[in-house]
């Protein structure tokens, strides 16, 4: 089992008009807490800076064998849609919990 506590997402083109909204699942529920979902602001490239905080629904998630992870992207950008997403999950291969 892999615990993930970070998840950040980036593009190549950055979006305009509005930014780029982005929800991870795990079997097909979000892992975010509430209605936030990361976001790649207009005019960056990076969800590291977002004006948009998000928290998991817990401190970390974890996934197991068998688990699947997707990727909605749930808004592009209205006047130049964002490209090339790329998601980068940091995780603790030695939990000591």
């Amino acid at each position: 089992m892999e615990s993930f506590y970070k998840a950040e997402f980036t593009v190549t083109t950055a979006p305009t008009g509005s930014p780029i909204v982005i929800d991870l699942l795990k079997n097909g529920v979000s892992v975010y807490l509430g209605a936030n979902r990361p976001t790649i602001d207009i005019g960056t490239t990076s969800t590291i800076n977002s004006s948009v905080s998000t928290s998991f629904t817990g401190e970390i998630f974890n996934i197991a064998q068998g688990d699947v992870l997707s990727v909605n992207i749930t808004q592009v950008g209205s006047t130049v849609k964002g490209t090339a997403l790329k998601c980068f999950l940091t995780y603790d291969a030695n939990p000591m919990y």
